[in-house]
């Protein structure tokens, strides 16, 4: 099913967000060396929370050094 979805071109379905969320996660390898075996589910959540709490610390950092104020009038996502 997620093959099908994924190689359909008609446009966005959720089967290409995966893709995409596993690809910004740096977790392509577990879409293309996929083991029934092993529960991912850890690992994932893991990955998730160290990115977000990534990005609070960037954003906290940027925030609070003078250096960078005009810097955060510009740019205030991490992206």
């Amino acid at each position: 099913m997620y093959c099908d979805q994924g190689n359909n071109i008609s446009g966005p379905c959720w089967a290409k967000r995966i893709h995409s969320l596993f690809d910004h996660l740096g977790c392509s390898d577990y879409r293309t060396n996929f083991d029934v075996n092993v529960n991912y589910y850890p690992m994932l959540k893991q990955r998730l929370c160290d990115q977000y709490m990534y990005i609070q610390e960037w954003n906290a950092c940027i925030n609070n050094l003078p250096k960078l104020s005009m810097f955060c009038k510009f740019k205030n996502t991490f992206e």
